[in-house]
């Protein structure tokens, strides 16, 4: 299942230093953004992994949007409209 979880502490840290990267890296800026990554404990190169990235939303057939709202105040849905339909909003 689905959790949100804080975004500190040294994994967490590692995680989403890594996941900017790539999404810099493919030159993705605003819009939805899925990606997986795994943080490998094991072996040479231990740290982040990338399993896969798109430029699209969640998947889960948005069940998680109205977890998103509760959790954060808004979701990637929200977001992406605002972002092209109503710039004002989303640069705010």
């Amino acid at each position: 299942g689905m959790k949100m979880l804080p975004a500190n502490g040294e994994v967490a840290s590692a995680l989403v230093t890594y996941s900017n990267s790539v999404l810099d890296a493919l030159d993705i800026v605003n819009g939805p953004g899925h990606m997986e990554v795994k943080m490998v404990t094991q072996g040479n190169t231990p740290g982040p992994c990338l399993v896969e990235v798109g430029s699209r939303c969640h998947g889960g057939e948005g069940t998680w949007s109205s977890i998103a709202d509760e959790c954060v105040g808004y979701n990637q849905i929200g977001c992406s409209f605002d972002a092209f339909v109503n710039p004002d909003n989303f640069d705010a």
